[in-house]
C-alpha cells in the first residue's frame, strides 16, 4: 500500500503498551526514534529506560519482558541514536543506551544467556565471524569483539581494540564477514571481526586540515559507500562500480 494516501491503509492488527519511557535526565531535548527487532515470531523492543519487551508479532501479545539493572553514569555516556535489540544466530543482543553491560538473551523466552563486562556506551554495530562487534566510550574507550558464546571479549573468544591512542567513534559502522567499517575522529578504520586487527591504515576524507579524519553514519550496497555528515552526504564508488568489471590480466597487475 501507499503510506501517503490514507485510503490504502490496512486495517490495525493490534496495538500494545508495552512500558513507561521516562525523558532523559541529561536535559538533552531532542526525541530519540525508536526502532524494533524482529526475532522469529516476536518483535523486540528496547526501550533504553530499564527494560527490554518482545510482543508476538501475529497477536501482539507480550511474550516476555526483561528488566535490567540502569547505570547511573548512563547520562553522561548515552548516545542520541537509537540503539536497537540485535538478532543473529538465533541470540538477541541489546546494548541498551541506559546500561553499561551488552546482554545476549534468549529470543523465545527472555532468558539471559549471558552478560557482558563493563562497557561504557556501547553500541552493538553487528554480529560477525562469532564476535558481536561493539564500540564503547568512557574512560576505556574503541572497539571490543565478544564472543556470541559467553560474551568474553579475551582472547580466543573475543578481543580488545584500545590500543589506537584511544580512537573514538564518530558515527555508527557497519559488520560483514570479512571487515567492520568503523568512523572514528582520526579516519574510518578497516578491523578483522574474527582478531580485532586493523587491516589497512585509517582512511581520510577528501576535506582539508582537521577535518579529514571526521566520517560519519555508514551505510554501503551495490558497490556504493554512503556516509552522513551532520552537513553534507558524501558517496565513495568502488572501482568496479565505476568502470565495469577488471580486465582479466588487472588481476595479475
Amino acid at each position: 500500500y501507499d503510506p501517503a494516501d490514507a485510503a490504502t491503509a490496512p486495517r490495525l492488527a493490534w496495538a500494545a503498551d508495552v512500558c513507561d519511557s521516562p525523558l532523559s535526565t541529561s536535559g538533552d531535548p531532542r526525541a530519540r526514534q525508536e526502532l524494533l527487532t524482529l526475532a522469529g515470531r516476536n518483535v523486540v523492543f528496547c526501550s533504553n529506560t530499564g527494560a527490554v519487551v518482545a510482543l508476538d508479532a501475529v497477536t501482539g501479545r507480550r511474550a516476555w519482558g526483561f528488566r535490567y539493572p540502569r547505570s547511573w553514569k548512563a547520562d553522561a555516556v548515552r548516545s542520541p541514536d537509537p540503539s536497537p535489540a540485535v538478532f543473529a544466530g538465533g541470540r538477541l543482543f541489546v546494548a541498551p543506551t541506559d546500561a553499561d553491560r551488552v546482554y545476549a538473551l534468549d529470543p523465545q523466552t527472555g532468558t539471559v544467556l549471558w552478560e557482558s563486562g563493563t562497557a561504557e556506551g556501547a553500541q552493538i554495530l553487528g554480529v560477525a565471524a562469532g564476535r558481536v562487534v561493539v564500540s564503547v566510550t568512557g574512560p576505556v574507550r574503541g572497539l571490543r569483539g565478544l564472543g556470541v558464546a559467553n560474551g568474553s571479549s579475551r582472547e580466543p573468544d573475543g578481543w580488545v581494540l584500545h590500543d589506537t591512542g584511544g580512537l573514538l567513534s564518530y558515527g555508527r559502522g557497519f559488520v560483514t564477514e570479512g571487515a567492520v567499517a568503523w568512523p572514528t575522529r582520526h579516519g574510518l578504520c578497516f578491523v578483522s571481526p574474527r582478531t580485532g586487527a586493523l587491516l589497512a591504515p585509517p582512511l581520510l576524507n577528501h576535506l582539508t586540515g582537521d577535518q579529514r579524519g571526521f566520517f560519519g553514519n555508514l551505510a554501503f550496497a551495490d558497490g556504493v559507500l554512503v556516509v552522513v555528515t551532520p552537513m553534507q552526504v558524501w558517496g565513495y564508488v568502488t572501482e568496479s562500480r565505476r568502470f565495469g568489471t577488471p580486465a582479466e590480466r588487472s588481476g595479475r597487475d
